[in-house]
């Protein structure tokens, strides 16, 4: 098991991190977290920012000139969060205007290349009965489904006499709740990330109040927060969890000190590292059911020569191919060829799609850290090979191909977190060649 905790900055203390996520509150123009993900939040009044949410489209225009001149200060930072805390949540036509807002903003910042961080809902939200509760998320979930990503905060108290105490799905797990009324309605909710959680006095009516109150010491928070980690374990939708913060300006009750900070990367050691997100096959598994198959250890293979593992960061692009064979090659076949035709360590694609009576078959066919060869230089470096099996200079892809191509692209971006860009083998540098054939190429966004 990895870890999903991480980091939250109220204000910029030099504290080393051993996670892969970072939440940092007005970031400096100096990137002193290379190597991390981070999360930007540009802080405004939440009785403004609310104000301007009630606005919806025309409220999200005035939040991204307000936030522009931040955005470009720091080109570095991975992605921004929306508004803080968006309220009131309980008024479903605030909800509807918060989609509206979200829709909008989310138009904004792809357009500036930006990734965008939405909801950022506090815990416990929205409330409400059942039905209240299913009808002002779905409302807010509209929204979300435009976003890069997706943030809920998660508190807890424990050993607390209040019938709200306890690390359950009405505070610390809200998300849960959340995600099955998306789901209720159809509706996909990007990957998650938690951007703020931790012990928080609120959910027993005294705020301002965390694990300096609530804790014995800093070794019995900590265990609080394992305990919530092992939980995360249970939801690939979670990416990352930033426990609220260090550098606590007017939160000092809730701070994470240099002596809970490395207590915290220790459990992130001894867990294994910093969670690096569901396996790919695994989700694959899920979108496709019985019509997926892992073969990537079962294909022929060169008796001594291996492909080289690369970190999945530095995987930037999907490159599309085809076989440039009849649509009934088997991948057994392909792999065969390539190790002995070619001299290859083994199969040189990832994912392939494979047209098998009146449906297409997707296969995992490498582990997605291999550095196979399938695109010279830059695409082996950075590319995620998928191929159609098929002639695609001369056929057309079939609507199942096509089904299934859009449906794994889809999969590969839910598995890194954001949007891969897609291009063909020819389009590669390096690369001179008609792969992946006219028609199949003719499927790739412009």
């Amino acid at each position: 098991m990895t870890s999903k905790l991480a980091l939250h900055l109220q204000a910029h203390v030099n504290l080393p991190t051993a996670a892969a996520w970072i939440k940092i509150i007005d970031p400096p123009a100096e990137n002193r977290w290379p190597g991390l993900r981070v999360v930007g939040r540009v802080y405004m009044p939440d009785n403004d920012s609310n104000a301007l949410v009630a606005r919806g489209a025309a409220g999200a225009d005035e939040w991204f000139r307000f936030c522009q001149p931040s955005y470009a200060r720091c080109p570095w930072v991975f992605a921004w969060e929306a508004p803080n805390e968006p309220q009131p949540v309980a008024d479903l036509a605030f909800c509807h205007q918060l989609s509206a807002f979200t829709i909008r903003l989310a138009e904004l910042m792809h357009g500036a290349g930006l990734r965008i961080v939405g909801g950022n809902l506090s815990e416990g939200n929205p409330g409400g009965n059942e039905a209240e509760r299913r009808e002002r998320f779905q409302a807010i979930a509209r929204g979300l489904a435009s976003c890069d990503y997706w943030s809920q905060h998660c508190y807890w108290v424990l050993d607390y006499p209040h019938p709200e105490a306890g690390m359950n799905e009405w505070h610390a797990f809200r998300y849960r709740m959340n995600e099955r009324y998306a789901a209720e309605a159809g509706i996909r909710l990007p990957p998650l990330l938690i951007t703020e959680c931790g012990v928080d006095g609120g959910v027993v009516g005294r705020p301002k109040r965390g694990w300096r109150t609530f804790c014995r010491d800093r070794a019995h928070y900590v265990e609080q927060l394992a305990a919530f980690d092992a939980e995360l374990a249970n939801d690939p939708s979670v990416l990352a969890a930033t426990v609220f913060t260090a550098g606590p300006m007017g939160w000092e009750d809730f701070e994470v000190d240099g002596e809970l900070n490395a207590m915290i990367n220790q459990h992130i050691a001894a867990s294994g590292g910093p969670y690096s997100g569901a396996s790919l096959s695994s989700l694959l598994a899920t979108e496709f059911g019985e019509q997926f198959e892992d073969l990537s250890g079962l294909l022929p293979r060169h008796a001594t020569l291996r492909y080289d593992i690369r970190p999945l960061s530095d995987i930037d692009r999907v490159v599309l191919h085809h076989t440039e064979a009849s649509n009934s090659v088997t991948w057994q076949a392909v792999a065969q060829y390539h190790v002995t035709g070619n001299g290859w360590p083994g199969i040189g694609y990832h994912i392939g799609i494979r047209h098998y009576g009146s449906r297409a078959v997707v296969s995992l066919l490498n582990d997605p850290r291999t550095r196979s060869y399938h695109a010279h230089t830059v695409g082996n470096d950075h590319g995620l090979a998928v191929c159609v099996a098929g002639q695609f200079d001369r056929d057309l892809p079939t609507a199942e191909e096509r089904d299934a191509l859009r449906r794994v692209v889809a999969v590969i971006e839910r598995w890194r977190g954001w949007a891969l860009p897609v291009v063909g083998h020819g389009s590669v540098p390096g690369n001179s060649t008609d792969c992946p054939g006219q028609h199949l190429r003719a499927l790739i966004p412009a």
